[in-house]
């Protein structure tokens, strides 16, 4: 892990900084405003108007991108990596109506976008560092070493009509002959 701290800090800021702009331009004012239109129908709140934590909110963006790059360069099943984000996701949407209990409205999506697209950033780069999944026919080989041989001739197609095989097959099987009361019911 002390080998990739650094490659850890440069994801985080570079996922956590977009976030944060996005955040100040308003491209989630929306979901904001949807939050604070429907959180008082669903709850009961205390009395006054939810209040929004900017701090609470950037504090979080930037430790979920930090969190999110170093679970992606650590954690090595795709699995793994895709609990956590599925844990994180449901936490965050979990903590909107808890602060919304204290009077503190918080927008869960910026934060799991944060959190998701460094994650991502993390192992494309560690995909990228490793140099990708290697497919090349050598691998391949060496993963299956004895490959199935296929018959040199293909089967020859049926010349004959199916009625006509069918004793045949029932010949080769020992199966025993319907007798004649079987064949005329």
């Amino acid at each position: 892990m002390l080998a990739r701290t650094p490659t850890v800090l440069i994801l985080g800021a570079v996922v956590s900084a977009p976030i944060l702009i996005l955040n100040e331009v308003g491209l989630f004012q929306d979901a904001r405003a949807w939050l604070a239109l429907r959180l008082p129908g669903l709850l009961i709140l205390p009395e006054g108007q939810l209040t929004h934590s900017v701090a609470l909110q950037y504090l979080l963006h930037t430790a979920l991108a930090y969190a999110g790059a170093a679970l992606g360069m650590t954690l090595e099943a795709a699995w793994k990596k895709y609990l956590f984000l599925a844990g994180l996701s449901f936490l965050l949407l979990l903590l909107t109506p808890i602060l919304a209990l204290n009077g503190i409205l918080f927008e869960p999506f910026s934060a799991i976008l944060a959190a998701s697209f460094s994650m991502l950033l993390a192992v494309l780069l560690l995909e990228a560092a490793s140099g990708g999944p290697d497919h090349s026919p050598a691998s391949v080989m060496a993963q299956d070493p004895a490959p199935t041989k296929l018959p040199a001739q293909p089967a020859e197609p049926l010349q004959e009509s199916p009625a006509a095989v069918l004793p045949q097959i029932v010949a080769k099987a020992n199966l025993p002959r319907p007798t004649s009361q079987e064949e005329s019911s």
